[in-house]
């Protein structure tokens, strides 16, 4: 109920044709699956737009298709909008997130390049956040040969937990191997 509320919404800050825009929505963001490298549908990603922050909407003009672009690229990573949103806030924290990458980079002898995602959070750029993450190159099978310090220290500089990065290279794995 909730959701819709918020599709509804969204739907009709683009103009009076709610149903037109939601219908329009709904073929652009099949179209951007067609080219995306994840499992996730359109009900899914137009979930997670539902799901998005109150902040990330108004930050995004409340443009649905950005925030639809944002919600492929973190299902694209093996997370949701509300995962980035979280990853966001732990990466603007910039002294311990700078830190925290130092920390891994050391533990790990991986180099790190988090600023370009720093500079995506900052700008509410999801998208580019997402990607960013991505080209850190840590997978399952180079996170699985890391002791648990490692994996902490690793989950932490991209601003998660240990567990929330585990899940989110479980669910790129599984996407790989279904794609």
């Amino acid at each position: 109920g909730q959701e819709a509320g918020n599709l509804t919404m969204l739907m009709r800050l683009q103009g009076k044709e709610t149903e037109a825009n939601l219908e329009n929505m709904y073929d652009t963001t099949g179209a951007m699956l067609q080219t995306s490298k994840t499992t996730a549908s359109v009900k899914d990603i137009l979930g997670d737009v539902a799901k998005s922050s109150k902040g990330l909407q108004a930050s995004l003009a409340a443009n649905p298709q950005a925030l639809a672009k944002a919600a492929i690229a973190a299902r694209e990573l093996g997370a949701t909008l509300a995962d980035m949103e979280k990853t966001q806030g732990a990466l603007l924290e910039f002294e311990q997130s700078i830190g925290a990458e130092l920390e891994a980079e050391l533990l790990t002898g991986k180099q790190l390049n988090l600023e370009r995602a720093r500079a995506a959070a900052l700008n509410n750029d999801m998208a580019t956040l997402a990607e960013e993450l991505k080209k850190q190159n840590v997978d399952l099978a180079s996170f699985g040969q890391m002791n648990v310090k490692q994996q902490e220290a690793m989950a932490k500089a991209m601003g998660m937990q240990r567990g929330e990065l585990g899940d989110m290279l479980l669910k790129q794995e599984m996407q790989n191997k279904t794609l």
